[in-house]
């Protein structure tokens, strides 16, 4: 769990790393100079980086910045970004997904010191929470509510389900099959989460091609099927011959 929090003269950036169920409540420590104010701070941190997304006063613009636990300096930065208010890893933190005012960006940061944009969507309100599990994204996009996209290919997310909340979305939570979302002006909504992303099956014997010729009266079919709630207990096949 990795926290910033600013000095009272705005001058100083202080990362700190807890572990919440360990006896060392405060694991390490970092001081940044930089010149931020209250609430304009965002952070996702991993074990030997972290990226920040900060406020810089003098230009009234947003940075977005990567650092190694070891270093004081940035090892990428880039400058002069609307309102970022959402940061978060996901995949063993092989992708930042970045909320910057009206749009959902995911990177590529398998080099943090490198990372590469892969996409860039447009929404028509504020992103003001990421929350991700597996292949899917949930986004509280304030007036919009809460969107949620399909990440299986990082490149082109697609939007599959949306929610318009009372008022205003503004942070989410994942508890079992529910989301939880705080609603700005109607407090806490809780949604059930529908199973939204199709299982895959996959034959691989006899041959694992699109098409299998056989003379045959009988054939027997061997395979694999994943799901992302992974509670897939059979598959049941047909022809237009009958059997299954």
């Amino acid at each position: 769990l990795s926290v910033a929090a600013i000095r009272p003269d705005y001058t100083n950036t202080v990362i700190t790393e807890h572990d919440p169920s360990g006896a060392n409540w405060i694991l390490r420590q970092k001081d940044l100079s930089l010149s931020t104010s209250v609430n304009g701070v965002r952070i996702a941190g991993a074990q030997e980086f972290f990226f920040l997304a900060y406020y810089d006063s003098p230009s009234s613009k947003y940075n977005l910045a990567s650092y190694n636990w070891s270093g004081s300096t940035p090892t990428w930065q880039i400058s002069g970004l609307a309102d970022i208010n959402a940061l978060q890893l996901s995949h063993n933190n092989r992708f930042l997904h970045v909320g910057e005012r009206l749009k959902y960006r995911i990177y590529d940061v398998i080099d943090p010191a490198n990372p590469v944009c892969l996409s860039t969507n447009a929404t028509t309100s504020y992103i003001n929470d990421i929350l991700i599990n597996g292949d899917v994204a949930y986004l509280a996009a304030f007036g919009q509510g809460v969107l949620v996209y399909d990440i299986s290919d990082k490149s082109q997310p697609r939007l599959i389900r949306s929610y318009d909340t009372p008022g205003q979305a503004n942070s989410l939570a994942k508890i079992g099959d529910r989301l939880i979302v705080a609603d700005y002006q109607a407090g806490i909504q809780v949604l059930g989460l529908p199973d939204i992303v199709a299982p895959q099956v996959f034959i691989t014997a006899p041959v694992a091609l699109p098409q299998y010729l056989t003379n045959n009266s009988s054939i027997t079919l061997g395979g694999a099927a994943t799901d992302d709630s992974g509670q897939i207990s059979r598959v049941i096949w047909s022809n237009d011959r009958g059997g299954g």
